[in-house]
């Protein structure tokens, strides 16, 4: 399992072992935060940082210049279906450790132009840093009679 240092909401550092890895999808909560829930339809904000368990080397990284971080409404489908299904349940402020094997249903095939193989295990660390629900609709007023 890779190491991830660093205090939340700065960026992790990431070091994946020299080993194989496994073909399994793993979510851990590194870090837990103290924010509400997250839900299918919020609307969430998050730093990231991915790097390739071949290479070793970061692919994607929100804090980058001229990057910032995603925002992105909980289950729609925006994000990896790997990494859409892994925000849903946790909290604003928790870091988030994904490992997202190669093929089946998680959507690696979207990370191409950042080089990702078909054959890639791709390592993520979130930082969920702001959980913003759905605007609920006006209510009508009842009327007394």
């Amino acid at each position: 399992m890779p190491a991830v240092s660093g205090a939340p909401g700065r960026r992790p550092k990431v070091a994946i072992p020299a080993t194989k890895p496994d073909k399994t999808y793993v979510v851990s909560v590194l870090a837990r935060g103290h924010g509400p829930v997250i839900r299918k339809g919020d609307t969430v904000s998050t730093h990231y940082l991915a790097q390739t368990w071949r290479s070793r080397k970061t692919i994607l990284d929100s804090r980058s210049k001229g990057a910032g971080p995603q925002v992105f409404t909980a289950g729609s489908g925006q994000l990896l279906p790997g990494l859409d299904a892994a925000v849903v349940g946790k909290r604003q402020g928790d870091r988030v450790l994904v490992i997202v094997p190669p093929g089946g249903p998680f959507g690696l095939n979207r990370l191409e132009q950042a080089g990702v193989r078909n054959n890639d295990t791709v390592v993520f660390v979130l930082d969920l840093t702001k959980v913003t629900p759905p605007t609920a609709p006006p209510t009508k007023p009842t009327p007394h009679n």
